[in-house]
């Protein structure tokens, strides 16, 4: 096989294993890129080795190499525990943001969404919005950052979903 039919792998299944990857790891998209890029470094590594026959067997190659990335990963961070009200929140907080992040437009879209929620925001709430939403800390943690009690921040978390519930309405609508 020659370096052009490598490109054209690349091109042709790029987009299609980051967007599986996309949700493998958490909806993480730097580190989906990562791990398929990863893979193709790899798949190029091993590319003359290799006889594959038809494009699915291609595929399916990359997409179990992904899953071994993706596994080795999780081995190396593994996930923290979490009680099942914080994941009750979370999916609760997700299903406010943007559903699904299928293309590219869709995540621009997401990070304008994000940034009119931080130009919305006051500076010392949109700081726990950043905590708890996007670095996904937990109460004591942004505690802990914010000098404040864990019942302040729950109760400042409260508000700030309270107040962000009819805004992210509008946005989503427009």
């Amino acid at each position: 096989m020659t370096n052009n039919s490598f490109d054209l792998v690349y091109q042709k299944y790029y987009v299609q294993l980051v967007r599986y990857c996309f949700y493998r790891v958490g909806k993480k998209f730097d580190l989906a890129e990562d791990i398929v890029n990863e893979a193709f470094i790899l798949l190029y590594q091993k590319w003359d080795q290799l006889d594959f026959d038809c494009d699915t067997k291609i595929l399916s190659w990359l997409t179990k190499a992904i899953l071994n990335k993706i596994y080795e990963y999780r081995r190396k961070n593994p996930l923290p525990l979490i009680s099942l009200d914080e994941e009750v929140k979370k999916e609760y907080i997700e299903s406010q943001a943007i559903q699904s992040i299928d293309t590219e437009d869709e995540e621009f879209k997401y990070r304008l969404y994000l940034e009119s929620i931080e130009k919305f925001l006051p500076s010392d709430e949109c700081k726990l919005f950043y905590y708890i939403v996007i670095q996904e800390y937990d109460y004591k943690k942004c505690a802990s950052l914010l000098g404040i009690t864990e019942n302040a921040v729950k109760l400042r978390w409260y508000r700030i979903k309270r107040k962000l519930r009819p805004f992210v309405e509008t946005l989503i609508k427009d």
